[in-house]
């Protein structure tokens, strides 16, 4: 998260498989914050994301 702010980003934005709890644990614990769940090209998909 300090890289992007150091690169000067606004927003940071992840997307994960909804049933990886791995990947959403370290996502959360980076206070990114679920958006939404979705179908990504034909996949569940769950949008996670930070404004910086």
């Amino acid at each position: 998260m300090e890289r992007c702010e150091q690169l000067g980003l606004e927003r940071v934005v992840a997307i994960i498989a909804p049933n990886n709890a791995a990947s959403k644990k370290i996502l959360s614990n980076n206070v990114l914050f679920p958006e939404k769940l979705c179908e990504i090209d034909g996949l569940p998909g769950e949008i996670l994301a930070k404004e910086l």
